[in-house]
């Protein structure tokens, strides 16, 4: 071998060293990037456990007092803890439970659990509680106390140094039979997250057929187009619910985040994100203003703002498609807002994504409609409501009140017919139309 091919000989191998050395850097850092964004999920996995658990063990506590108390001013305290508790127990779980019919029930028990503690509440202002009143929530009581038992279980595993995940709960068979096995609770329907919040429950994504699936790639893409000064995005998982999607963590607004992306159309479905408010400085209509932009900028088109509620820290938000001055209530998005930065610190669209497709639906000009002389009307419209039976309605929508309660009243628009009636529980809650 020559000089000169020993020179070349020993270039090309250092050469070779090198790229060897930099793919292995690379690797590194790209590994590191992964630990680091799996970390930050984890830390959202472990707050919203912590959060669930100590509020289902304050629930389990209060409840087990309610029955063995006298006074009906320290049973209505109790029972408005619990409304409250079940309401952020309800909000964490929904961060780490995957889609699936139990859990889903496991939700919506909380929620009724809230619901009935605030109707007794109210109830116990000029009437004590019954003895079926008393069973119904000895019943509640011990579905609480499995929960927790399953919540306890995942803690014992965080102890040995598991990873809390988004499978946290350990046993729902137990849940399940419990929720399922509990009688029914005749209570009058109420709402506090807007007129038919929950849509409907159909399992079909009819706003995602026909439209291309998206790769891993093209939806890291999205997640960049939609927050474009978000920092360490990172993929951190997938799920195969009712509508896939891809699992993203990341750094917005300084503080971390996640969002969800479907695998087909390449749509923001959900995005969280944490942070203190500390001083609230924002009024009501400047935050509704900040969170239509923050839909616009998702893709979600003709929707107009329905419903608000205000904690002074965070202004949650409803919005649901219109066409032509009909408001259509199963196609709902809902945003949370931070009053203190105008930041965005939740989204969720699944309802919209399950429901929204072209409908025909004809309206009179006029109805004929007979209300109560002693309610006072505040606004009334045309829309299309959801029914228990998984179908849409025509409806005529009247808002009123009557001594301090605001109701929601739903009419057939052609008969006149009284379809539902609705009553607002949440003080800081109105309608935007």
């Amino acid at each position: 071998m020559t000089k000169k091919s020993k020179i070349v000989t020993i270039v090309i191998a250092v050469i070779l060293l090198l790229a060897v050395i930099g793919l292995s850097i690379a690797l590194g850092i790209i590994e590191n990037k992964r630990k680091d964004g799996n970390a930050r999920l984890n830390s959202v996995y472990e707050k919203s456990y912590f959060e669930a658990m100590d509020s289902l063990s304050d629930v389990e506590i209060k409840l087990s007092k309610v029955n063995v108390i006298q006074s009906s001013a320290l049973r209505q305290q109790l029972l408005n803890d619990v409304w409250r508790e079940c309401d952020v127990a309800a909000s964490n779980l929904s961060q780490l439970v995957t889609e699936s019919e139990e859990s889903t029930n496991l939700i919506k028990f909380i929620n009724q659990l809230g619901d009935y503690s605030y109707y007794l509440a109210v109830k116990l202002k000029s009437a004590s509680l019954d003895e079926e009143e008393k069973t119904n929530l000895t019943e509640y009581l011990n579905i609480v106390g499995t929960v927790n038992e399953s919540l306890i279980s995942a803690h014992d595993k965080l102890i040995n140094g598991d990873k809390i995940d988004s499978s946290v709960l350990t046993d729902y068979s137990l849940i399940a039979d419990a929720i399922k096995n509990h009688s029914t609770v005749e209570y009058p329907e109420m709402i506090y997250d807007g007129p038919f919040s929950d849509g409907l429950n159909d399992r079909e994504a009819k706003f995602l057929s026909w439209k291309e699936e998206v790769t891993q790639e093209q939806a890291m893409e999205k997640v960049k187009e939609l927050f474009p000064d978000a920092t360490d995005i990172e993929f951190a998982g997938s799920s195969s619910a009712s509508i896939p999607t891809y699992l993203f963590s990341l750094k917005n607004d300084g503080v971390d985040a996640t969002a969800q992306i479907t695998t087909v159309g390449g749509y923001l479905v959900m995005y969280s994100a944490f942070r203190d408010v500390t001083d609230p400085v924002l009024s009501e209509e400047e935050c509704v203003a900040k969170a239509a932009e923050y839909l616009a900028s998702f893709g979600f088109g003709d929707m107009k703002e329905v419903w608000v509620s205000n904690d002074d820290s965070t202004v949650y938000i409803n919005f649901a498609y219109e066409k032509e001055g009909v408001i259509y209530y199963s196609d709902l998005i809902k945003l949370k807002i931070c009053s203190q930065t105008g930041a965005l610190l939740g989204m969720e669209a699944q309802n919209y994504l399950y429901n929204h497709t072209e409908r025909t639906f004809t309206f009179p000009e006029q109805s004929n409609i007979s209300l109560d002389p002693s309610l006072t009307v505040t606004s009334q419209t045309y829309c299309v409501i959801p029914t228990e039976w998984n179908t849409e309605i025509a409806a005529k929508e009247i808002v009123a009140t009557k001594d301090e309660l605001v109701y929601y009243l739903y009419f057939d628009p052609e008969s006149g017919e009284e379809i539902k009636v609705l009553v607002v529980i949440d003080e800081n809650g109105k309608l935007l139309m």
